[in-house]
């Protein structure tokens, strides 16, 4: 899949959001993506790309909302990528991940 960034600014990257929904219990405050690694693919020309390949951990700091109930909480975040390979690319895609966290307040 195309990291974040791609190195090619008409290639979409990969990114990780909240849902729209998970908004009003938590914010998302920082996201780092690793640094991907950069071949010729012959589907996106002959620039080299960034790409995520077998297993990649994106981290994303999230701050819990003041008026968040304790107990536990369900959101989602959302992770829309594109996958290619030397021949063709698919249509880019959305995968949603559902996270439980225990709302604590002190």
């Amino acid at each position: 899949i195309y990291a974040n960034p791609t190195g090619v600014a008409a290639l979409n990257p990969t990114t990780l959001e909240l849902d729209p929904g998970s908004r009003s219990i938590v914010s998302l405050k920082k996201t780092v993506y690793p640094a991907g690694a950069f071949k010729v693919l012959g589907s996106s020309g002959k620039e080299k790309v960034a790409l995520y390949e077998n297993e990649v951990t994106i981290k994303a700091r999230c701050q819990v909302a003041a008026e968040a109930m304790p107990g536990s909480v369900l959101i989602r975040y959302r992770l829309t990528y594109q996958a290619c390979n030397d021949r063709l690319c698919q249509a880019p895609a959305t995968l949603e991940i559902p996270l439980t966290l225990a709302v604590r307040r002190k």
